[in-house]
């Protein structure tokens, strides 16, 4: 599915785009397509590692996902990018 499709489908139904994919970012920034983003920037990383670097940040995710569009989760924590 092309990155447009999924930033529509997310956009109308008010759902984060969680991704590792720098386009994304790139779309979000220019064009605020999707309006919602979750990027993910740790680089190679097993999944039972990506689950337990979630797992340890996720009441600074939950809050930043209620409050802010532009979310970025690395290995040092949660980055609050929103900008006007």
């Amino acid at each position: 599915m092309p990155d447009t499709a999924v930033a529509q489908i997310a956009d109308t139904e008010q759902r984060f785009v969680v991704t590792k994919d720098e386009d994304f970012r790139a779309s979000h920034l220019l064009r605020k397509q999707p309006s919602q983003l979750l990027h993910i920037t740790c680089g190679n990383i097993s999944t039972r590692d990506l689950l337990a670097l979630v797992d340890a940040n996720y009441a600074a995710l939950k809050v930043a996902i209620a409050t802010y569009n532009y979310i970025e989760i690395n290995r040092p924590g949660v980055i609050i990018h929103d900008v006007d």
